[in-house]
């Protein structure tokens, strides 16, 4: 969401005093309330613990939060903060509380909530699982603004495996001195502070105030506004962020840093100061960095468009975990390693989810593939740019090998942070956007790519927030289909809808070989196919589905030769069986070889048309793989199964055909 934004509440002082000079006077909510709320049960609406986003509540629904201000003291030595939240929203729809969201671990001690003639008033509240709702002194009616302070603490969630499982990192320097951070995308942010969790609804700008012990630097989203020196032996920082921001992309971290700086001129012709936080110990590396992030800087600015965020900042911080894309601050834990293809890809990945993630946030966590898929892809891109088109390559099989294929990656219902975390959100995300490449062109490709950032060039000169917007699949569809000219619905159907790949089934006849799209649950799948038969190319129009080739059968035949479509290993059929060749009965043959190592070819026969799951299991019968799902032609069949990331040992072919299952043992020798 856009809006003027408003302006940062106690910038000159700790930050506590402001917020309570309108309080006149108290008010205690009745028993009634506090005993008897039920209007829905809270048990109705349960989050689930350390998830964030899903189906969004009636009651969060209600009101659009406008801004945000948090100040906090933070305690290393105790791993504990303290301090209050203040939250301005506007009704959308009338209401009568308000509904936060923060984890049971903090306790809110008291809240305040501004009346209907601005004076703050201590208001009842109820703490119970993952909410806090507050009542407001009046109903809120349409476009009314609704403000309150929360004031809380406590231990916040220790993050057990930053950043994929997160919370705070309270780690320790070489040298013993704290180093702090915060990871959350997929818990959500109400692990540390109280909030409206979910993607949807982001706030305009955000004020900041971290209290730290006075030999700790505190670095967090947004321009710095000022420090202040408080007599206990603390300081306070002041950040604020004039942009809409995610929940999860507001951060601090707190050590001995020493600030590195530089500034980089943006194709937009602003100047963007550049900040790097650094361990002591690392400045030298450090110094080293600050090239290669200007370097990556200027690559994504000529595929995305100019950096969202340049009136206010770009900020790397050393973090003590790996990564995080935390807004104008990302988490930086690499340890300033370059990868095989000459960058840093830790940086530089996160450094992409500032067009992709930050800049263009998706509204609901169904449609996360397109923060993970679109950066991850913009790394192989930038092997192309520099090493070339075989570097590219080699980067996207890498993420092919890894496709899981486990659900589909874009679900049309809503789903939480939690329930759409996966490897499947990078790799086959990156390897989606690849084959749109070969669909659409490089050059219309290109416009593709910048568009979904900043819809017409009129966007990229904007920096006061009108920048940042909310995206859906749906709109990654429709800017697809607008720049290609025609309906792609057929291609985001069956890779974003469903979880398995098409395969292309090779038919070889006596005197041809027909090449046709088995895709799942049978539906259209008009793309066109390069082949290589002989040692001789050709590109064939697959509109109805399949094609043909007049071509001797034992000629070597290769699928996709560049590599450009994502789809499983293809199926290869023997000739047409003739009447009274056809196999009598489901057979699951000897797998071709075995033992084997890597790959080997699953064979097995129909005597009819049927629906086949062929299944890799372990010897306790647990599922390994699923190597293919579909619909096979009566006749003899081929399927390829990759194995190269499984260890050595028996395994069990399982192949269900109908209502008939025939299993058969392999043994994988490394």
């Amino acid at each position: 969401m856009v809006g003027r934004p408003l302006l940062p509440v106690g910038c000159d002082t700790a930050g506590v005093e402001p917020v309570m000079k309108k309080v006149v006077g108290m008010a205690v909510v009745g028993l009634t309330w506090l005993t008897g709320f039920s209007s829905p049960g809270f048990g109705q609406w349960a989050k689930q613990p350390y998830d964030t986003g899903g189906p969004l509540l009636p009651q969060q629904a209600a009101y659009d939060v406008r801004f945000y201000e948090i100040n906090l003291r933070i305690d290393p030595a105790g791993r504990s903060i303290r301090g209050f939240v203040k939250v301005v929203a506007e009704a959308v729809q009338a209401l009568d509380s308000l509904w936060l969201n923060l984890d049971p671990l903090l306790r809110v001690d008291s809240v305040k909530v501004a009346d209907s003639a601005g004076l703050w008033r201590r208001s009842g509240f109820r703490q119970a699982g993952p909410y806090v709702v507050v009542p407001l002194f009046a109903r809120a009616a349409l476009g009314q603004k609704i403000e309150a302070v929360i004031y809380y603490g406590g231990s916040p969630r220790v993050a057990p495996y930053a950043p994929w499982d997160g919370g705070f990192v309270w780690s320790r320097t070489a040298s013993g001195e704290p180093w702090i951070g915060v990871a959350c995308q997929t818990e959500g942010a109400d692990i540390w502070w109280p909030c409206k969790d979910h993607p949807s609804d982001e706030p305009d700008s955000v004020a900041l105030h971290f209290t730290v012990p006075a030999n700790l630097v505190c670095v967090a989203n947004g321009v710095l506004v000022g420090v202040t020196e408080n007599p206990d032996g603390t300081r306070t920082y002041h950040w604020f962020v004039s942009t809409p921001i995610n929940n999860y992309g507001i951060s601090l971290y707190a050590a001995p840093y020493v600030q590195l700086d530089t500034t980089y001129v943006s194709v937009a012709g602003d100047t963007v100061p550049v900040y790097l936080w650094v361990l002591p110990q690392h400045v030298g590396s450090g110094q080293q960095l600050l090239p290669l992030i200007l370097q990556d800087l200027r690559f994504l600015e000529s595929v995305a468009g100019p950096y969202p965020f340049r009136a206010q900042k770009y900020g790397v911080a050393e973090a003590p975990y790996l990564g995080m894309e935390h807004q104008t601050i990302i988490a930086y834990g690499n340890q300033f390693r370059r990868n095989a293809f000459g960058f840093d890809d830790i940086h530089f990945h996160e450094l992409s989810h500032e067009w992709y993630g930050n800049c263009v946030t998706v509204s609901d966590w169904k449609d996360f593939w397109i923060h993970e898929g679109f950066a991850s892809y913009m790394e192989a891109l930038y092997a192309e740019a520099l090493r070339g088109p075989e570097a590219y390559r080699s980067y996207l099989a890498s993420y092919r090998r890894r496709i899981q294929n486990l659900m589909p990656l874009a679900p049309r219902e809503s789903k939480s942070g939690g329930e759409m975390y996966g490897t499947d959100l990078y790799y086959k995300g990156a390897w989606v956007l690849h084959t749109l490449r070969y669909l659409l062109g490089d050059d219309p490709f290109r416009v593709f790519l910048r568009r979904v950032v900043y819809p017409d060039s009129s966007c990229e000169r904007i920096t006061d927030g009108r920048q940042c917007r909310l995206v859906s699949t749906e709109d990654v569809i429709q800017l697809a289909e607008t720049i290609a000219g025609r309906d792609l619905d057929w291609f985001f159907e069956v890779y974003l809808r469903k979880s398995q790949l098409p395969r292309v089934a090779v038919e070889k006849g006596d005197l041809s070989v027909r090449f046709r799209w088995l895709v799942p649950d049978g539906l259209p799948f008009p793309m066109s196919l390069e082949v290589r038969v002989a040692s001789r190319s050709y590109r064939l129009d697959m509109s109805s589905g399949s094609a043909t080739l007049r071509a001797n059968p034992s000629d070597p035949i290769e699928i996709d030769p560049q590599g450009w479509i994502l789809m499983a290993d293809p199926v290869i059929t023997g000739v047409a069986e003739e009447e009274g060749k056809t196999p009598a009965t489901v057979s699951l043959l000897p797998n071709l070889p075995n033992p084997f190592n890597g790959a080997t070819e699953i064979r097995f026969a129909l005597p009819r048309q049927s629906v086949v799951r062929i299944e890799i299991l372990d010897v306790r019968g647990r599922l390994v793989a699923e190597i293919c799902h579909g619909q096979f032609p009566a006749g003899r069949h081929s399927v390829r199964f990759d194995g190269q990331d499984l260890p050595s040992g028996t395994y069990v072919c399982r192949l269900t055909a109908g209502s008939e299952t025939r299993l058969r043992k392999l043994l994988h020798l490394r």
